[in-house]
Order: C-alpha cells, then sequence, then structure tokens
C-alpha cells in the first residue's frame, strides 16, 4: 500500500482509526535518547543490541475487546494524532501518554533502538478518558487493520493488511469493554486510575527494551500482572458497561436505569423508577393548585403502560408540613386537586382513574418541621425507597432543610425536587448546588423549572430539527434579532408576599426565559437524552452575556392605575402586601448576546410583564431583509418573521407576497399552522421525569449558576438604582418601544 508524502518525511498510510506511519530515515542513538525523553519513554540504559519497540495506543474497532498486541513490520518514528476535530489532516501530535482520552487524540508512540529494525516488538498503551483518566475503548462488530510485522530477527518488509486480529465470538459483553487484549491471551484489563496505566506503560518499556531477543511478536502482559482475566463485575454493574453509566447503544439497559430510558425512547442516568413522592408543604397552594393536579393527570395517561414507569396505583404520595392535619384532611386536599383528572382520562387506558384513586385513597400525611434534620430524616425513612422528595416550599426554607440533611444516611437512590429560584445569586447557588451534591448525585437532583414541561417548548424541538428549511437559516447570517416575550394581562392575582421581593426579572427571565432562549439557540443534540441535551444548553449558556451595560441593554417599568379588559387595576406600588420602596418592576426587558460562531451579534431580547393589555408569550425570530429588491415590484419587503407562540401553541410565518389583482404590487401575507398540545400539564411533564428518574427537562446545577450569573450586572444596576423605573398605565401595551427595545 502506497503512503502519502508528509512534510518531514513521513509516509502517512490509512490504518483504522490512526495513521501508520513508515520511516524513511533511521533515528541515531542521539536521536532516539532525545525522542524518548521528550515523550517520557526511557530506552533503556545499557541495551545497545536491542530492537525496535514501538508503543501503540490503537483505538478499538467494533466488536474487538480491546487493542491487540501485533509485531510491528517496521519502527515508527512519529506520534500521530488522527482525528482530532482540532488538528488539519496533516498535523502529527503529541506523545505517549498525556492523560488525553480516545476521544481526544489516539496516540501511536514509537522509539527505535540503535540495532536498526531486525529486531521487532509491540506493546500497547490504552489511551486515557480526559474525565474518567482510564482506558476507553468503543465499538463492537467488525475487523481492525493491524500491522503485519516481520516473525524472524532478519525478516524485513511487510505492509499494512486488514484481517481479524484474533476471532471474537460475538459482541463485546459489557464486562469486556474499556479492556486492554493481547492477540494470544485475551486479557482483558480494567484500569481503575491513570496513575496504574501510567505504572503499566513503565513497567512494559522497561520489559521490552530490557529483555529477551528473537522473536518479539506477541508482548505477554500476563508476565507482569499474573492471569489478570476479566473486569469486575461490581464495577462494571457500578458504571452500566459505558463511560456514562448507560448501556451501550443497541445493548439492554444496565441495572440503575429505567424510566424512559429502560423503554428505549430516551437514554437517562437517573436510576430506577421513584416508590413515593413525599410532598413537603403539602398544605401550600403549590401542592394544592399545580402539583397534586399535575399528578392526578400524570395517574390518568397512558404513560402508565409500561411497568418500567414510576407514576402506576403503586406509587406511594405522603404528604409532610407544620400544620396539624390527620390522613383525612390531607385526602380531602387531593381528592379536591385530583377531581378535573377524572374527565381527561385516556382512551388507550381505562382503569387510568382507578389508579389515580388507588394513589389518593392509600396516601397519608405527616406532621413534621422540615429544618429538624431527625425529624425529617426519620420521616424519608419511613417512606418506600427510592423517594423523591419534592420541596413546595419557600426557598430559603429549602436550603435550611438540605443543609441540616448534610451527615445523614440518605434512603438508596433518593431524589431532590426544588422548586425555583435556585439561590438568590450566583453565590448561593452554588453553595446550595455544593450541599446537594453532599446529598445525593447530580442526576437524582431536580430544579423544576415548569416551562421546560409545557408543550409549547417541547415543539421548539420539531419545528427546529425536523425541518430542513429552517437550520440551515437558524444563524447570524440569516437571523436579524429574536425577542422572547411573555406578556400578561393579569395583576399580582393575590401573589404580592411572593412578587414584592422578586419582580419581573428574577420570577421570569431569570428562569423561564432564558432556558427558552437556550432551546432557541442551542445546537442540535444527538437525541433527546438528557446529558445531550442538558450539555448543549449549558453551552449557550456558557457563552451569554449581556449586550452593554445595564443602562443600554436593560429596562425596568412599574404599571399605573389604569382599566385592563373589563375590571380597573390599581397602582401596583398601592396594592395590598407591596412596599413602595422596593422600586419592584412589573416588566423587565433585557438584551443579551451569545458569543458563539452560530449567534455572534445578534441581540436576544427577553421580555416579561403583569397589567399589559393583551396576553402575548411568544418567540419571534425576525430574518435579515433581501439584500436586494428587484426593480418593478411596489411596495415595501418587510422582515421575514417566524412565531413560536407558547399560549395557546401555533407557528405563524410572516411573509412578503405578491398582492391579490396586481401582481407587482407587495403585501403581507402570514402562514400559520396549530402546534400539537401534550396529554400533560406542564407540571405532568415534570413529574413524569421525577418519577422515572429521569431530568431531561430539570435544570441542571452549572446552568442554574450561570442563569444568576448573566443577569448579575442587571440585578446590581436596578438595586443601586442606575437604571430608571419607568411607568405604564395598566391594560396599555408598555413602555414605548425605543431603538434598543423596539415593537415586533
Amino acid at each position: 500500500m502506497g503512503g502519502v508524502p508528509g512534510e518531514d518525511g513521513v509516509d502517512h498510510l490509512p490504518g483504522g482509526h490512526l495513521d501508520l506511519a513508515r520511516v524513511r530515515a533511521p533515528l541515531g542513538p542521539g536521536e532516539l535518547a532525545g525522542r524518548a525523553q521528550q515523550h517520557g519513554v526511557r530506552t533503556g540504559a545499557g541495551q545497545q543490541a536491542l530492537g525496535g519497540v514501538a508503543l501503540a495506543a490503537h483505538a478499538a474497532h467494533p466488536g474487538h475487546h480491546g487493542p491487540v498486541a501485533e509485531a510491528d513490520h517496521q519502527l515508527l518514528a512519529q506520534l500521530h494524532a488522527a482525528g482530532h476535530p482540532d488538528h488539519a489532516a496533516h498535523q502529527v501530535g503529541a506523545a505517549v501518554s498525556h492523560g488525553h482520552g480516545v476521544d481526544d487524540v489516539h496516540h501511536a508512540a514509537v522509539v527505535q533502538g540503535p540495532a536498526g529494525p531486525q529486531q521487532e516488538r509491540v506493546a500497547l498503551v490504552g489511551a486515557l478518558h480526559r474525565h474518567h483518566r482510564r482506558p476507553v475503548l468503543r465499538g463492537r462488530d467488525g475487523p481492525v487493520p493491524v500491522l503485519a510485522g516481520a516473525e524472524q530477527r532478519r525478516e524485513r518488509g511487510g505492509g499494512v493488511e486488514a484481517r481479524q486480529a484474533h476471532p471474537v465470538d460475538g459482541p463485546a459483553a459489557a464486562d469486556q469493554r474499556r479492556g486492554v487484549a493481547v492477540a494470544d491471551e485475551r486479557v482483558v484489563l480494567d484500569l481503575l486510575a491513570g496513575l496504574l496505566v501510567g505504572l503499566l506503560v513503565g513497567l512494559l518499556v522497561r520489559l521490552l527494551v530490557g529483555g529477551g531477543r528473537g522473536h518479539g511478536a506477541i508482548v505477554h502482559l500476563t508476565t507482569i500482572f499474573g492471569r489478570l482475566s476479566a473486569v469486575s463485575a461490581h464495577e462494571e454493574t457500578a458504571t452500566g458497561g459505558t463511560e456514562s453509566g448507560r448501556g451501550g447503544s443497541g445493548g439492554p439497559e444496565q441495572p440503575g436505569g429505567g424510566g424512559h430510558g429502560a423503554a428505549g425512547e430516551r437514554g437517562h442516568t437517573g436510576g430506577d423508577p421513584v416508590a413515593t413522592l413525599l410532598v413537603l408543604g403539602a398544605s401550600g397552594d403549590l401542592a394544592s393548585r399545580l402539583l397534586l393536579p399535575g399528578l392526578a393527570r400524570l395517574l390518568v395517561s397512558d404513560r402508565n403502560e409500561d411497568p418500567g414507569h414510576g407514576h402506576g396505583s403503586s406509587l406511594q404520595l405522603v404528604g409532610a408540613g407544620s400544620e396539624d392535619w390527620d390522613d383525612d384532611r390531607w385526602r380531602e386536599v387531593v381528592t379536591k386537586a385530583f377531581a378535573d383528572a377524572e374527565g381527561h382520562e385516556d382512551a388507550d387506558r381505562p382503569d387510568g382513574w382507578e389508579a389515580a384513586c388507588a394513589v389518593r385513597d392509600a396516601s397519608r400525611y405527616q406532621q413534621v418541621d422540615v429544618t429538624d434534620p431527625d425529624a425529617l430524616n426519620d420521616l424519608l425513612h419511613s417512606c418506600t425507597a427510592p423517594v423523591a422528595v419534592y420541596f413546595a416550599l419557600p426557598p430559603a426554607i429549602t436550603a435550611k432543610a438540605c443543609e441540616n440533611l448534610v451527615g445523614k444516611e440518605l434512603p438508596e437512590s433518593t431524589r431532590l425536587v426544588m422548586e425555583k429560584p435556585f439561590g438568590s445569586d450566583e453565590a448561593s447557588a452554588h453553595h446550595l448546588n455544593e450541599v446537594v451534591a453532599r446529598l445525593v448525585p447530580e442526576e437524582h437532583v431536580h430544579r423544576v423549572d415548569h416551562f421546560l414541561g409545557t408543550s409549547a417548548v417541547l415543539n421548539v424541538f420539531g419545528v427546529r430539527f425536523a425541518n430542513r428549511l429552517f437550520e440551515p437559516t437558524w444563524n447570524a447570517g440569516h437571523v436579524e434579532r429574536v425577542d422572547v416575550v411573555y406578556d400578561e394581562d393579569l395583576g399580582l392575582e393575590g401573589r404580592a408576599r411572593y412578587y414584592d421581593r422578586a419582580g419581573a426579572l428574577k420570577d421570569m427571565i431569570q428562569s423561564h426565559l432564558l432556558q427558552v432562549l437556550a432551546v432557541l439557540a442551542m445546537d442540535a443534540p444527538a437525541s433527546l437524552d438528557e446529558r445531550e441535551f442538558r450539555d448543549r444548553k449549558a453551552q449557550v449558556l456558557r457563552a451569554t452575556r449581556l449586550a452593554g451595560t445595564p443602562a443600554e441593554a436593560s429596562r425596568r417599568a412599574v404599571y399605573t392605575a389604569g382599566r385592563m379588559g373589563d375590571r380597573d387595576l390599581p397602582d401596583y406600588q398601592a396594592e395590598d402586601g407591596v412596599d413602595p420602596s422596593r422600586q419592584t418592576e412589573t416588566l423587565a426587558e433585557v438584551v443579551l448576546h451569545i458569543d458563539t460562531w452560530r449567534w455572534a451579534g445578534v441581540p436576544f431580547r427577553l421580555r416579561s410583564g403583569k397589567g399589559l393589555g393583551r396576553a402575548r408569550k411568544e418567540a419571534v425570530i425576525t430574518f435579515k431583509p433581501v439584500p436586494h429588491l428587484m426593480g418593478g415590484l411596489r411596495g415595501q419587503a418587510r422582515p421575514t418573521r417566524l412565531r413560536l407562540s407558547f399560549k395557546p401553541g401555533t407557528i405563524n410565518l410572516d411573509l412578503t407576497v405578491n398582492a391579490e389583482g396586481d401582481p407587482f404590487d407587495l403585501e403581507d401575507a402570514t402562514l400559520a399552522a396549530q402546534l400539537g398540545d401534550s396529554q400533560l400539564p406542564a407540571y405532568g411533564e415534570v413529574l413524569a421525569g421525577v418519577l422515572d428518574g429521569d431530568p431531561l427537562l430539570s435544570v441542571r446545577g452549572d446552568t442554574a449558576e450561570d442563569c444568576w450569573r448573566i443577569l448579575a450586572p442587571v440585578i446590581a444596576a436596578w438595586e443601586a438604582d442606575e437604571v430608571p423605573l419607568e411607568t405604564y398605565p395598566a391594560g396599555s401595551g408598555g413602555p414605548e418601544p425605543t431603538q434598543a427595545f423596539p415593537a415586533v
């Protein structure tokens, strides 16, 4: 097989996942020592008559348990990093075992001795995964190209041939992955840490360069480690056979999975379905108005058909709070909250209402002080595990309860479910994340943002990623601006105690609308896997910042007395429970930039307000105008706009078309379609993920902190009164549009 001459006198040959190289000019002893020392490989002092030693980290081809040790036909004199996304095709790279994983770079490390290529040996160094610092090999079936080497001391020549190194009977089992294999022994090693791999490298180099002569086709690792065989069954069970803890593609779900992953619809790492839903703050408005109705709708839906789901009639519902209620009083609340679900029973599941009634009738209530760690821990252990603890409590009490549980042994696979806001700023959010991390792993934490459970937000996936029309133009080259608007034709509606301390910025933009922004702006995930999806959102939020100073890129206002629909709305600052000295805004707007290749320079405006004349809840993508409008057409080509409405779920595409009657005139037209609605309300979708152990629709800890970081300059400027508090009459359209905050 012919090679392609490289820039440094090396012919490159394609070989599996690595490029193989044939050296034109041999290295002298001095060059050898320099190269070897540079790359951290010792040649073995005093071994003047030894042949070349090749250390190669072959990426495993599907079906092989690991790298296969074979004789090299020729000595390699370079390290080649093949296939790394940051490298050009002709570039060669670094050194043996620098801590890079297979995902980063495949290293082929080679040392040549002074005696030349007459004596040959090959050893394998498993590449390290960047996170786990252990050999990570992927794939299932098929042959791997290997080096066909000379078997005798005086043989030369050879080439590259693709063949099966040693037969493997069937796909690799879960306990046979990620190992280093030897061709004739098939030894699979599970190296638990990078230090152990480093030790293996050192021992192999010293053995190969300092020992035996003549035939050097195969290195028997068992001579060093004895008869190390299959990897630990316990460790493989814990990790589920892959680095993420999930079963391999096409393989069975590993223990600890379940829910959507077990059904083969979405993979997740949250563990087994929940057996008990424990609601803390069960007597509060959140539980009775949103949480329990959402649970009832979930119970009567056809989501229960899969026994892997955790929301069937066997679910235990436990309410707890400071009120001195008994079980009968609690069940009255549950009965009232469940009542509406009977009319939404799914036709495909006629026994759904029976399941809901069974959960209701078996539910119980316990009075508890949630800030008492012993009392709360006793309550947790009285529930059947796994337990999902839903903190339907004010954020400060939730944080205190979590802090008090540190050091307590929680029931196995406990989940913690928390409502927004997550902290009050970036520092407090970080502290809360640290506390929670001492209680349960991150995949068992559900930070609820019910906005992500709305069907309208979920519909963005279909519009963006199931239609080739939009995605090619979904970038800074074609999009002029993006506006996410959530205008409400409501007043305080009894929420003064909470709202006056939060305001529109913290209540809506810091949480809900930043999540919508992330969904609109993220790159396409490979699947709706919680890890893929949340990684893409995190990438967007890490790159998001305020588009200027707070005075330039933010706006706040409060409504005054006015008429909204058929009722009069008083001045906000005159409402019961409002402290005028707080200067709380009822309308907030911010303009953000996302510093990525896709979105550089595109303004993203987020706006939310109360007391407005028209309810408007939508994302508006405004495309750039055409570069040239041909002469002879009369009229103006208005911007093309795609409107994704949240309530109701619709999609509207505003276009400029030929007018009726005279085709040389232009006029506006709108193409509209109704988007599908979920059978579940937002809290039903959120609870489905919680009970299945699927954190797909939950906010991850790092993104919760980033949302505070993004708005920190605005919050500080508003608290220092550096941005004026404007006013607008209740029932109007809000403050007058400006260049920074235009009407769209």
